[in-house]
């Protein structure tokens, strides 16, 4: 949807699809808070329900990124 209005000049959110903590810490150097965090569910293996979150700042930002990695990843 955001591709297809931005083609259409209507106003919506930027979005970010971050792949690394490496690429959500380049994201904060131009992000506007809060943020909605919302997984791409097919990247997350074996994960059956995650809320979109809200992220009021930076470091709700990367605490969310590191949950969310852990959850990919698995136990280490």
């Amino acid at each position: 949807m955001y591709y297809l209005a931005r083609q259409w000049n209507v106003d919506a959110p930027e979005i970010a699809f971050p792949r690394s903590r490496k690429d959500v810490l380049e994201y904060l150097g131009t992000a506007r808070f809060p943020i909605l965090v919302k997984l791409i569910y097919t990247l997350v293996s074996g994960l059956k329900f995650w809320q979109m979150e809200i992220v009021n700042n930076e470091r709700e930002l990367l605490d969310c990124y590191e949950a969310l990695e852990r959850i990919r990843t698995g136990p280490t």
